[in-house]
């Protein structure tokens, strides 16, 4: 009997109250499992309705279309679904369930799905895309398994690392920033080897002197990264912390003051 005709029934006189357990959750129970099992049907027929349109898709954009039809649905089912595609299809397929997946916020299976995506790709565009939704999707515990990509070969890469642990705001990757910021202070424009010594004297004087130092691409390189990831480093400082400071060292003695009275922010 529902609610409705209990009050009813009340108000005619013709209905003894109802049990104090029938408003509770208990009570409720069964309403509940019967909308969890109407909106699971509802995920699975969605499931079944993309799968038998996503073949019938003839560019990466229709199929990427598929994608994002299927994610109208938010479910558990849903989101199973739409992590298996963030390592097979298209570019675009890819890429739409990346940003999809991330759209649930501080899930941990969301998060999971992408962090394996990251290890999982060997292309620097899509582990660069991967880690972009990592931080759009905001579970922080995942940030400082983040830390172990600020080197990598990538600058690309490195530096939406560095971006998405700004994002997740979480303070285990503090220290590891800090340390980023003061490596790439430490990279001098004009870095370089000395060139070739002296040649020979005019008798049997001293040979050549220390050979050449990096090379014109490495040093190029490392320039770069430095221009990419020195910022990226202090604006994701700023952005977990709420603080503002020059260099690596201000930030050290900042956080060796208040690292064990600091609350992240939300």
């Amino acid at each position: 009997m529902t609610a409705i005709a209990i009050a009813l029934g009340l108000l005619l006189g013709l209905q003894e109250p109802p049990s104090p357990g029938f408003l509770t959750p208990d009570g409720l129970a069964g309403f509940g499992d019967q909308d969890d099992k109407a909106k699971e049907e509802e995920a699975r027929k969605k499931i079944k309705e993309f799968q038998a349109a996503y073949p019938k898709a003839k560019t990466p954009d229709e199929r990427a279309d598929c994608i994002d039809e299927l994610a109208k649905l938010t479910h558990p089912l849903i989101l199973a679904e739409l992590s298996k595609w963030l390592g097979r299809g298209d570019k675009e397929v890819m890429k739409e369930a990346a940003k999809k997946v991330a759209e649930y916020k501080k899930d941990q299976k969301a998060s999971d799905a992408l962090f394996k995506a990251v290890k999982a790709h060997k292309e620097a565009e899509m582990i660069e895309v991967m880690m972009d939704e990592l931080g759009a999707c905001g579970y922080r515990p995942v940030a400082k398994e983040l830390t172990g990509y600020f080197r990598h070969t990538s600058i690309d890469v490195s530096k939406a690392a560095v971006d998405a642990c700004g994002s997740l705001k979480s303070k285990d990757t503090i220290n590891a920033l800090i340390d980023l910021l003061r490596e790439m202070e430490n990279i001098k424009d004009d870095e370089g080897g000395p060139g070739p010594g002296p040649g020979p004297g005019p008798g049997p004087g001293p040979g050549p002197g220390p050979g050449p130092g990096p090379g014109p691409g490495q040093q190029e390189e490392k320039k770069k990264r430095k221009q990419d990831i020195l910022p990226a480093a202090n604006n994701a400082l700023r952005d977990i912390t709420g603080e503002k400071h020059g260099d690596s060292k201000a930030w050290a003695d900042w956080w060796k003051k208040n690292a064990k009275t600091f609350k992240e922010l939300d």
